[in-house]
């Protein structure tokens, strides 16, 4: 066995001892009243109650363990392909546009799939629900610059797929690199994952919401932005690598010369920047808040909020929505 598929094998059991150390952890009581307490920061809602706060630890208690079980799944895949394909080593196209979409894919779904079969309070025939007065949307969840994000990605990764089209046709690049490439397989995905998404968001709109009271229904809507932030992340991560996978295409179609190869290696650290830019923007500033500044701008946050260890306080909370119950 040589060094580097020794190398290989050793960063994959260290991956997999951190996965199975993860899987335990978020199994104890503190791990999850954390996730709890991390999650009520971030949203900016009252705890209301300890229905609420019990309601929301088992609800992101399976969150975490449906994302951890999809990403081991998708993980096993990306092995699976490496180990069929006889890859040596880790390289740069088979982790950016293998394993990682394997990964994401798979922790999205599965965790997805839970918020479509399940809600935050159950779905009992006689659950209580709170009628809205106004239908809602995805852009009473996401910001515009979240939602747009994923479309005008994919018509960037388009528009770039056609140059490197073109540039073969003319033959300014190895047009039959560019084809074999992974550009225009990874176009089609990243639009079929796009389409995917946006038929999920849409079922995940059209589901009950049974809640108690107006504070248990923003508590809903607040696992309703989460599960439709993931899927944002998905689709853009999607169009991203899409991006990427054209701009190298066409740099390998250029040829083996020293101002394509160090073309290919700036490329490559441009797409790995591009990456944690679309994570950053869905995972910070109003990414868990912007559908309480839509829906439930009155609601008022009282300085109290769950322990981080042991479990949630009685909080007052004041502000309506123009919202009854049915």
């Amino acid at each position: 066995m040589s060094s580097e598929l020794t190398f290989t094998w050793i960063a994959l059991g260290i991956l997999a001892v951190t996965v199975a150390v993860r899987a335990i952890i978020v199994q104890t009581t503190k791990s999850q009243q954390h996730q709890v307490f991390l999650f009520w920061q971030r949203v900016g809602l009252p705890m209301g109650s300890q229905r609420i706060n019990d309601s929301l630890r088992r609800r992101l208690h399976r969150s975490a363990n449906a994302t951890l079980l999809g990403g081991v799944a998708g993980g096993m895949l990306a092995v699976g392909i490496y180990v069929f394909t006889h890859t040596s080593g880790l390289p740069f196209n088979f982790m950016w546009l293998v394993a990682l979409p394997a990964v994401i894919i798979g922790a999205t779904v599965l965790d997805v799939a839970l918020t479509v079969r399940d809600s935050l309070f159950g779905r009992q025939p006689d659950a209580p629900r709170m009628a809205r007065l106004e239908a809602v949307g995805l852009r009473d969840y996401m910001s515009p610059k979240r939602l747009y994000a994923a479309p005008l990605l994919l018509v960037l990764a388009a528009a770039m797929a056609v140059a490197g089209l073109v540039l073969g046709a003319t033959g300014a690049i190895d047009s039959g690199a560019f084809s074999r490439g992974p550009a225009l397989p990874f176009l089609l995905a990243a639009a079929v994952v796009l389409g995917l998404c946006v038929v999920m968001a849409r079922k995940i709109l059209e589901q009950p919401q049974p809640a108690a009271d107006t504070l248990e229904l923003a508590w809903d809507d607040a696992i309703r932005a989460d599960v439709l932030r993931k899927l944002g992340v998905l689709a853009s991560v999607m169009a991203w690598l899409a991006v990427s996978a054209a701009g190298l295409g066409i740099l390998d179609g250029l040829g083996a010369t020293a101002a394509a190869n160090m073309g290919t290696a700036l490329g490559q650290m441009l797409s790995t920047w591009g990456y944690f830019a679309v994570i950053l923007t869905y995972t910070h500033g109003s990414s868990l808040s912007w559908f309480q500044q839509r829906l439930w701008p009155n609601f008022t946050l009282v300085p109290a909020g769950p322990s981080p260890d042991t479990g949630g306080q009685e909080q007052g909370h004041t502000g309506t929505q123009g919202q009854g119950q049915s």
